[in-house]
């Protein structure tokens, strides 16, 4: 038996087995086929048969049309309508962590950088100040960038 054939055999069984109406267990015992065979033959038709079986011509009456407009106006004339109504309670907003401020009786050592493409004419209007607490063995203080801002 040729490929063909054996193809052509396997999708007459497959539609004569949809028609039937039957399961595919009850199917495959009335044919005498092999159920594991015949589960081979429908997986192998679904993927590599045209999809064309699988379209449904006839579109329900459910469905509306877009171009029965006046049908489409009878339909939506007899839905209801109603009203739904809720209460949301907002969330809080997160506070971001704010940090504790370094003691102030610590020594501080400041340092000024400036940046190196100021325009001539520039005015300063505010700085960004950053502390960090340093260690070196024996001596604990606090290290004081300021960037000026212009």
């Amino acid at each position: 038996m040729t490929r063909a054939e054996n193809r052509d055999m396997m999708t007459a069984h497959i539609e004569r087995r949809r028609n039937s109406g039957q399961t595919q267990k009850d199917y495959c015992r009335s044919e005498g086929l092999s159920l594991s065979k015949f589960h081979y033959w429908v997986k192998q038709n679904r993927i590599f048969d045209s999809k064309r079986e699988r379209f449904i011509s006839s579109t329900p009456e459910e469905q509306l049309s877009l171009f029965d407009i006046e049908k489409a106006e009878e339909t939506t004339e007899d839905t209801k309508q109603e009203t739904i109504t809720y209460t949301r309670s907002k969330t809080k907003e997160k506070k971001q962590p704010l940090r504790a401020a370094l003691p102030s009786h610590l020594p501080r050592k400041e340092e000024i950088i400036e940046s190196d493409n100021i325009p001539e004419g520039a005015k300063k209007i505010g700085e960004a100040v950053t502390e960090i607490l340093e260690y070196t063995p024996s001596k604990i203080y606090v290290r004081k960038i300021i960037r000026p801002k212009y």
